[in-house]
């Protein structure tokens, strides 16, 4: 069985994280198994939920890239805004949605659950 090698994450930018105060920094991670994942590093400032440190000490994302997203899709989700919700349910960048409104280890668009009217059977 082949010993898995250190794994190093490669950067692809940063950006500001207005939500949690902070300079959020991006990393992937590419798996021996063939599993590649974003690794999302929070600067000084982070006032967001609790998050594990990596090895840095900095708080720490992270989340499965879906094998079929390209390079340009996973920007596009790093770029979209965060839905805000405006009956106090918490907001979160758009890159924890599928972990945080899902429980998914994969990163997803996040969306809205529809809205059924009284006895309305779900599709």
């Amino acid at each position: 069985m082949a010993e898995q090698a250190t794994i190093i994450p490669q950067p692809i930018g940063s950006a500001w994280c207005g939500l949690y105060q902070c300079e959020a920094r991006f990393f992937i991670k590419d798996y021996w198994y063939g599993k590649r994942t974003l690794v999302v590093e929070y600067g000084e400032g982070y006032c967001g939920p609790w998050l594990p440190r990596a090895a840095n000490g900095r708080p720490a994302f992270e989340a499965v890239i879906p094998g079929h997203w390209s390079h340009d899709e996973l920007m596009a989700l790093l770029l979209t805004p965060p839905i805000m919700f405006s009956d106090g349910s918490p907001s979160y960048p758009t890159w924890e949605g599928g972990a945080r409104y899902f429980g998914s280890e994969y990163l997803a668009w996040p969306k809205a659950a529809p809205k059924l009217a009284a006895g309305e059977p779900a599709h």
